[in-house]
């Protein structure tokens, strides 16, 4: 359950500070069009079915590689396949998505920053501990309630 605290400043939207490498950045409250839009940018960098299988086929025999990219086809021609918890997960905890969640929620606050600066910075501090920060800075660890 929330504090009140929690649910006011959840309201407000009050802004909340990252320190990287003595630097303090102001970080906005994560909004829904915020989660929307790393969202698409996430999606936009999945694979199609044939390239997401085409490395795991090298070096197998012939007859498995041509299930396999059948499968593949069989995927892709239906529309593609949809992004898990797992993929979305493992693009948070990379660099580069780390550095855009970090630069989206920072931008209007350091109109100098940009994607790749953030994203060095994510790998300075490591993904996994920036993430953490922003999670408490945005207010998303306050709604879940995972920040107390």
């Amino acid at each position: 359950m929330l504090s009140t605290e929690d649910s006011n400043s959840s309201v407000a939207g009050g802004k909340g500070i990252v320190v990287i490498k003595g630097e303090t950045f102001l970080i906005d409250p994560i909004t829904d069009q915020s989660t929307a839009t790393l969202h698409n940018y996430f999606r936009r960098t999945m694979k199609s079915p044939l390239a997401a299988v085409a490395e795991s086929c090298k070096g197998l025999p012939e007859e498995m590689q041509r299930m396999i990219i059948a499968e593949a086809v069989k995927i892709q021609v239906g529309g593609g396949s949809d992004a898990n918890a797992a993929f979305y997960r493992d693009k948070m905890l990379s660099a580069d998505g780390c550095g855009f969640l970090f630069w989206l929620l920072a931008k209007e606050n350091h109109p100098d920053l940009t994607h790749a600066k953030c994203t060095a910075l994510a790998e300075a501090a490591t993904p996994e501990m920036l993430m953490a920060e922003l999670g408490k800075a945005s207010g998303l660890l306050s709604l879940s309630n995972q920040g107390n």
